[in-house]
């Protein structure tokens, strides 16, 4: 035992990681282990450090439970971002757009650049480690060797990406005035992140789902999708004389709805759905040509008339016989 005591029990004077000796600015620091470290060197073990870093650099002791990494976490923190920097981030998102709209179309690597990368750098905080946007930028970076920036598979790139395209879609079949509203470019935001992290890109089902259930988490994208029709039968309709048969009404809101405004979405409308588009693309053409109504702009005061009119041409019972 004395021999223990004299060989085994010496003071403890060094930093085990750094062998250097403890001071002032160097204080050790026990672990429930009871292995003693300097401070600052754990730290830089934690933070820094290769492989099982939760755990004793000697004994490899568990020290804490370590959260298991999601990449779709990523994109559930930005979604929880102040709505004022997510305002900011569409913004500079619209800008990409714009850029985009003068490029080369054929050019994938300018796509991801003016579209992915800037907006996200420029809203980034630089003095922030902890900025949600600027982790984003991180973990792309992480990402672009492993799956490059052409052809992501990651959950976290998916939501991004999709935005990207449904911004895209809506500058195309908007004015250029209306790429400046907050609240269409909320709109957009909100109809992207209802759809969730899988969907790699807007499904027709999703937007017949909306209009079957009002309420429904998939609301925002009805709304979105019933502005864009406004803004054509303000900005693109051109018929004098509105069709009194059923398959003409049929064949122009179709070819103008769902062909041009959802060409690249995946899936089709249901002929219920086409049946409703009917009732409602009537209804705002009437208030809009014929009593001078001014268009839908996606402000969230419009709900409840995007509510009122697809509740419409949902009761509202076809009588196939008379519409032949």
């Amino acid at each position: 035992m004395e021999e223990f005591i004299r060989n085994n029990l010496a003071p403890t004077e060094t930093c085990t990681i750094c062998c250097e000796p403890f001071s002032e600015g160097h204080a050790p620091v026990a672990l429930q282990c009871a292995h003693i470290f300097g401070h600052g060197c754990f730290t830089d073990w934690l933070r820094n450090g290769d492989g099982n870093t939760n755990s004793c650099p000697l004994c490899r002791a568990q020290l804490f439970e370590e959260t298991v990494f999601h990449p779709y976490r990523i994109w559930g923190i930005l979604c929880q971002e102040n709505p004022q920097r997510l305002c900011e981030y569409m913004k500079a998102l619209w800008q990409g757009i714009q850029r985009q709209s003068h490029a080369d179309p054929g050019n994938g690597q300018t796509l991801v650049q003016n579209v992915i990368w800037k907006p996200l750098w420029e809203v980034r905080d630089p003095r922030n480690e902890n900025c949600t946007f600027r982790r984003y930028v991180r973990y792309l970076n992480d990402l672009s060797p492993q799956y490059g920036v052409l052809n992501p598979v990651d959950e976290a790139i998916i939501p991004i990406l999709r935005l990207s395209e449904l911004l895209a879609c809506v500058y195309k079949r908007v004015p250029l005035y209306l790429t400046t509203s907050t609240d269409l470019a909320m709109l957009v935001w909100k109809a992207n992140q209802s759809i969730g992290v899988r969907e790699g890109k807007v499904n027709w089902s999703l937007v017949c789902r909306a209009a079957r259930d009002l309420d429904g988490p998939y609301f925002p994208l009805l709304h979105l999708y019933t502005v864009l029709i406004s803004q054509y039968i303000i900005h693109g309709d051109e018929l004098t004389t509105w069709p009194t048969k059923r398959h003409e009404k049929m064949n122009y809101v179709v070819q103008n709805c769902c062909t041009m405004i959802g060409s690249s979405w995946t899936g089709y409308p249901t002929n219920h759905f086409k049946d409703q588009l009917i009732v409602v693309y009537e209804e705002l053409r009437r208030h809009q040509k014929d009593t001078g109504r001014i268009s839908l702009r996606g402000t969230p005061s419009e709900g409840y008339i995007v509510k009122g009119l697809w509740s419409l041409a949902g009761n509202w019972q076809i009588k196939r016989t008379e519409l032949r």
